[in-house]
Formats: C-alpha cells, structure tokens, sequence
C-alpha cells in the first residue's frame, strides 16, 4: 500500500496483487485517514467481485458519513456494476474534480 497525502486528501494505491488484501490494509490502518479525503487508486488487472464491491460500498458509507470524501479510482469498474454510494472515476485527476466539487456542495449544505 502505498500512500501519498496531499492537502486534505490520502491517495492510497494498490501495491499487492488481491484486491482482498489490499482493501485488509485499508481498514487495518483506517484511522491514520479517518480524518482525510480518500482517494483508493486500484491497479488491480482482475475483475473485482461482488464481495469486494460491497466492501468498498461500505468503506465509503462510513467514510462519507463523516462528512469526507471518499472516491475510487479503477477501470476495472464500470457505474452500472456499482451502487450509487460509491463514486467510481477512471483517473485521478477526475477522483481530485469529484472531491473537489463535494467540498462545494457541503460548504453550501446540499
């Protein structure tokens, strides 16, 4: 896992070759981010599964409830293969424009 903090924003890239183990390392050092933006960047070559799916799903619940962002950057994903808690974007310039634009809409209480 390799992280790299810019702002208010922890850009956390996949280094490991599962996903699953990956997304281990996540949670077990969440609270070093807890308080950040989190941009997940998957380099991941394999289809993600469902299960792996949910538990980004509720990664993001979690993170979004405490009022932070929290945007997943693959293409291994499409939008029709993901609920619409989770924001996908294929590049991280886009994962910067989608945190970006959810600070302005909780600055302005929308």
């Amino acid at each position: 896992m390799i992280v790299n903090t810019i702002g208010q924003t922890a850009i956390i890239s996949q280094e490991v070759k599962t996903l699953d183990v990956f997304l281990d390392h996540v949670m077990a050092t969440y609270k070093d981010y807890e308080m950040l933006h989190i941009v997940l960047h998957l380099l991941t070559d394999k289809m993600i599964n469902n299960t792996e799916i949910d538990r980004l799903v509720a990664l993001a619940a979690t993170h979004k409830a405490a009022g932070k962002s929290f945007v997943v950057v693959t293409d291994m994903l499409t939008y029709d293969q993901v609920p619409d808690g989770l924001e996908l974007v294929p590049t991280l310039q886009e994962a910067k424009d989608v945190i970006e634009m959810e600070d302005i809409e909780r600055d302005l209480g929308i």
